[in-house]
């Protein structure tokens, strides 16, 4: 199975210049600011692809919520997580020793789950029809958002498109006080969500890549 998907942030970020550079008066030479570049669509195998036993999943109809997608429940390993779900988890290549996303074999499509520190903390909605349990999806305007989840809803300037938004969904129950759903939009409507455990949902960016 030939999975791709390149990302940039999971632990943390190397600012170092390079060896033996001449220093410069900051006044003479300002700092450029980079936007971080943001995961492409994940391309996903062919059903063919699959072994036989991995060619339906369990997830396919499940939701996302603050703790969860479907079956499986952030905190859970692997392993754990594919006889929660009955669902064959997919590692993509691996990135960065414990950084790395697994994917549903056999379905729903645009799901990925990270995986950091053995323990899948986060799931990304990239495409497809998967949506939150009240409904909340790919498409949905920034307005039903709100009326939707009114008063738990932050809205924030998009890290890397300046005529989008990110709505942050902020749980009122003390047991998901860790968790967040946010929802990345074009400035109207969402294009892709994430739902997982501070600090790794944060960032839309997720793994560095293995150098």
């Amino acid at each position: 199975m030939v999975l791709a998907l390149l990302a940039t942030a999971c632990g943390s970020r190397s600012t170092g210049g390079d060896a033996g550079s001449t220093s410069v008066p900051a006044s003479a030479a300002p700092v450029a600011t980079v936007a971080p570049t943001l995961p492409p669509p994940i391309t996903f195998a062919p059903a063919d692809d699959l072994p036989p036993d991995c060619e339906t999943s369990g997830l396919v109809g499940s939701t996302v919520s603050t703790v969860g997608f479907g079956a499986v429940s952030f905190g859970m390993s692997v392993r754990t997580a594919e006889g929660a779900s009955d669902t064959c988890l997919a590692a993509d290549r691996e990135v960065n020793g414990d950084c790395y996303y697994v994917l549903p074999a056999g379905g729903p499509e645009g799901v990925a789950l990270l995986v950091t520190a053995r323990t899948i903390e986060r799931v990304d909605i990239f495409s497809g029809t998967t949506t939150t349990r009240s409904g909340a999806g790919i498409g949905t305007t920034e307005l039903e958002l709100q009326d939707l989840f009114p008063d738990q809803i932050e809205i924030r300037d998009h890290p890397t498109d300046p005529n989008g938004h990110e709505l942050w969904f902020v749980p009122r129950d003390e047991g998901d006080a860790k968790f967040r759903v946010v929802f990345e939009t074009d400035g109207t409507r969402v294009t892709r969500f994430r739902s997982g455990r501070i600090p790794q949902v944060n960032d839309p960016v997720t793994c560095p890549l293995a150098g």
